[in-house]
């Protein structure tokens, strides 16, 4: 178990150093004939997305268990188990798409998301305009910590986010940055599984001992 948190905090520290040089583009890709791509471009979340918000669903349409009929993920602000909060006979959003919580002390937090699905109360969904490497914009968006505390209450609304600039690479650095990331959270995550599962044996072990 030690062993496996010390690795899960390696690669997290090697994530973090790899974000800091990428997105300050202080580490860049090159093409298949070893030149450098084009200077990334500086651009409003809103001229590459369609931003919604995420509503209420009515009661007749929810429920928290899966089922043939309630086949469709419910998700909420909350980053546990990645925002699910149910399921749905109703789905609001048919499109690949990037979510990003809306309110509360995780605001800000992006998350790719696969078609198809109902978002509730202030979850935001962003759906592309133009073909984007989704891994990329999601890495974009949580390295940039985007919230708003003029209220009080950490949040974020649709208009807010629209006008948040990005820098954004062509479409092939873009898709090599995301493989990139997409190898190194598959094993972050792989290696998580194992943490949890290591611990559960300890737990089940612990509780046989004392009984």
């Amino acid at each position: 178990i030690t062993n496996l948190e010390n690795t899960i905090t390696s690669l997290e520290n090697q994530k973090k150093g790899l974000l800091q040089q990428i997105f300050s583009q202080k580490l860049r890709f090159k093409d298949k004939n070893g030149n450098n791509y084009p200077n990334w471009k500086k651009k409003k979340l809103g001229d590459l997305f369609t931003i919604k918000a995420g509503g209420d669903i009515n009661k007749e349409n929810f429920s928290e268990q899966y089922s043939i009929e309630f086949k469709y993920p419910v998700y909420a602000n909350a980053l546990t188990n990645n925002g699910l909060y149910g399921y749905s006979n109703i789905y609001k959003i048919d499109k690949p798409s990037i979510t990003v919580t809306g309110r509360g002390i995780n605001v800000g937090f992006a998350l790719s998301r696969e078609p198809f699905y109902y978002p509730i109360v202030r979850l935001l969904v962003l759906i592309p305009n133009i073909n984007i490497n989704f891994t990329f914009f999601t890495e974009s968006i949580n390295f940039i910590h985007i919230f708003n505390e003029s209220t009080g209450v950490p949040q974020l609304t649709a208009p807010q986010l629209s006008k948040v600039n990005v820098y954004v690479p062509n479409i092939e650095e873009q898709n090599k940055i995301g493989n990139l990331f997409d190898k190194l959270n598959e094993k972050i995550d792989n290696k998580k599984a194992q943490l949890e599962h290591w611990q559960q044996i300890k737990k089940g072990l612990l509780q046989q001992m004392f009984v």
